[in-house]
């Protein structure tokens, strides 16, 4: 994954962030992990190439988001 690729997708997942949030600053901080653990995973194994990097991305997106709900110092 390079940079650019990675700000191809970053307004889409900024956008599924925020529907799953619905607070911008959430949506942020859950968008920046995503492509914080995606960027560092990007040479590992995980990726791998079996699906698109699109579909990948929104794999990490999904979970980044469930982390942070389940986290106890989420206030909602």
């Amino acid at each position: 994954m390079t940079t650019t690729e990675a700000e191809t997708y970053r307004r889409e997942i900024l956008g599924y962030c925020y529907r799953y949030f619905g607070c911008i600053a959430e949506a942020e901080d859950a968008t920046q992990e995503t492509m914080l653990r995606a960027w560092r995973a990007r040479d590992g194994a995980e990726f791998g190439g079996r699906s698109s990097l699109r579909t990948w991305l929104y794999s990490i997106a999904t979970h980044v988001c469930l982390d942070m709900t389940r986290a106890p110092q989420r206030s909602r």
